[in-house]
């Protein structure tokens, strides 16, 4: 079963995330028909575990477009390491291929993804927000 989902805010995809790591994108094709027709063809463009540590809980997932086409699409999931430590997992992809993965391990634990300015940032349950200073792995 799911654990999050999360819509990208500016093109018709939805992320789905298990907590394994496994993420699915849907294209969700929605359309308005006045007719009251089918308002949605879902259409799964992409899946795949995002890292390979079985011991790597996954709790949240985030999606945005980095081009107007909706082409190129980050993926960035909010997971906890076996010793208790936030995890960031971003993977980008271009026409629904991987080109690049990135792990960063946070100075905290049981923070929270939020959308700042076109982008995601991880927030510190403290509330401050993470600067995206960050050396990955």
């Amino acid at each position: 079963m799911p654990s999050h989902a999360s819509f990208a805010p500016s093109c018709d995809t939805l992320a789905v995330l298990w907590e394994s790591g496994h993420v699915e994108l849907w294209n969700l094709q929605t359309r308005f028909d006045p007719k009251g027709g089918k308002s949605m063809a879902p259409l799964k463009r992409w899946a795949g575990r995002i890292h390979d540590d079985f011991a790597r809980e996954s709790r949240q997932v985030a999606l945005w477009s980095t081009d107007a086409t909706g082409c190129v699409l980050s993926i960035v999931a909010l997971g906890s390491d076996h010793q208790g430590s936030d995890i960031l997992t971003v993977v980008d992809l271009d026409r629904d291929m991987v080109i690049r993965t990135a792990t960063v391990k946070m100075p905290e634990r049981n923070g929270r993804l939020v959308a700042c300015d076109k982008v995601v940032v991880w927030q510190a349950p403290d509330g401050e927000l993470f600067d995206g200073a960050f050396n990955p792995t």
